[in-house]
């Protein structure tokens, strides 16, 4: 017979066995379907960006495409990962009115109550306003949305952030003064109003490279401390690849002379860089990320991409303490990775996410975890550092990461259906992982 002792222990084991066998990179049961939710709307949907508010409510953004027609998508997961009937229809905010040619992508940052949806539609940035119960806000710019036209070619990829009681957007497009693709900021008022004194009506352009040809390309933004901006991306001159670019503005969209070589500090690795966002430390280090290509074959256009990341003092140049020099680069195998978001979770560790192609046509979404120095973190994904994760279906990608809380983090992205050589269903997905 077990001793009362015994069987205490027994009992505590019992107890304590759900929490031991969770690790780092494990999906969080207690969310959705075994740690993740897939939500359809239209022919083709995906989860670019997402928040988190107070309540642990998730909200993600992105875009749905019916019939080649793309519209701007909010949608809303309660903590248990379930969907919110309550916001908008089914769970689903969508502008009332919307423009022409909307580019199938979306950002979003969350402030005071409200959320901030940014699109890109022909030459110009819309920022909409809703509140948490999906309600749009009519106090914002026009009836609800702020319009800046900043020219055409808008790269489809782009970011929102929020600073005391402003906004500031990044992206590209072709300066309609010059003819040169440059960076673009956009300073903004919570009101949606163009900022006084930010660029000219509230944009402002700079660029690293100048003429036919030149590359410059904003995908990712934070604000310092001061209100300061740095903002991430990737530029090429004429007749050449990417690098990575980091730059430093002053709160009137200039770059800052005091950080890097006039403003900016780029960054090379491999062949083809392309960074996507950028995170603080609160040591003032600048931590960049995306993916660093090498060219397999030239005439097919064939490349093998790693992730890749680097880190920055203050002043733009780069950390000898992260990495190889202030830079690292890490093989997931396969054919390759692309890179899409990157956070830095409470011990200050970059976390990073993408899609992983696995073959011509199938990928995971992965998770890879680096330590604070910028070497994988064994103790993440079972001792390899990273995580493949499916969400259903035959390509899954995740486009955005948050931190949930210590211990969690949450992330939003797609998973596509190839439901015969001509036709492709696609879903937004919305996971939490442990961390």
């Amino acid at each position: 017979m077990k001793s009362l002792s015994s069987l205490l222990l027994s009992s505590l084991f019992a107890l304590c066995t759900p929490a031991a066998l969770a690790a780092p990179g494990d999906y969080d049961p207690s969310f959705g379907t075994g740690g993740y939710t897939v939500t359809y709307d239209g022919d083709h949907s995906s989860a670019d960006d997402l928040v988190v508010d107070e309540a642990g409510n998730v909200y993600t953004a992105g875009t749905s495409v019916t019939g080649g027609t793309v519209v701007p998508v909010l949608a809303k997961y309660k903590p248990n990962g379930l969907i919110d009937g309550s916001f908008g229809v089914g769970g689903i905010v969508t502008p009332a009115s919307l423009p022409p040619n909307v580019a199938a992508y979306s950002a979003l940052t969350r402030f005071r109550g409200y959320l901030f949806q940014m699109i890109a539609a022909d030459d110009k940035l819309y920022v909409y306003a809703f509140n948490t119960s999906g309600v749009p806000q009519a106090w914002f710019g026009a009836g609800g949305v702020a319009t800046f036209t900043v020219g055409t070619a808008i790269y489809p990829v782009f970011d929102i952030a929020q600073w005391g009681n402003n906004l500031a957007m990044a992206a590209s497009a072709r300066n309609p003064a010059t003819g040169n693709h440059d960076f673009v900021l956009v300073g903004l008022s919570l009101s949606g109003a163009p900022l006084g004194g930010f660029g000219t009506g509230g944009v402002a352009y700079s660029r690293l490279w100048s003429g036919a040809g030149a590359r410059n390309r904003l995908t990712g933004l934070v604000f310092q401390p001061d209100g300061r901006i740095v903002a991430a991306g990737r530029a090429a001159k004429p007749g050449d690849t990417y690098d990575f670019v980091v730059g430093r503005y002053q709160w009137n969209g200039t770059p800052d002379p005091t950080f890097g070589l006039a403003g900016f500090t780029r960054i090379g690795f491999a062949d083809d860089d392309f960074g996507r966002r950028v995170a603080l430390k609160k040591s003032g280090q600048i931590v960049i990320s995306g993916s660093t290509c090498k060219t397999i074959d030239p005439a097919a256009g064939t490349t093998y991409c790693r992730a890749g990341a680097a880190q920055l003092r203050p002043n733009g140049a780069l950390d000898a303490t992260f990495g190889v020099g202030g830079k690292i680069e890490w093989d997931l195998y396969d054919k390759g990775v692309t890179v899409t978001d990157m956070i830095l979770d409470d011990a200050e560790r970059p976390v990073i996410v993408g899609q992983h192609l696995v073959d011509d046509a199938k990928s995971t979404a992965f998770v890879l975890r680096l330590k604070p120095d910028g070497w994988i973190d064994g103790s993440y994904g079972s001792g390899s550092g990273w995580v493949d994760l499916h969400y259903g279906y035959d390509a899954n990608a995740n486009g955005g990461v948050k931190l949930y809380k210590p211990g969690l983090i949450v992330t939003a992205g797609t998973t596509i259906k190839f439901a015969d050589p001509s036709l492709t269903l696609g879903a937004m997905t919305v996971a939490r992982h442990q961390n």
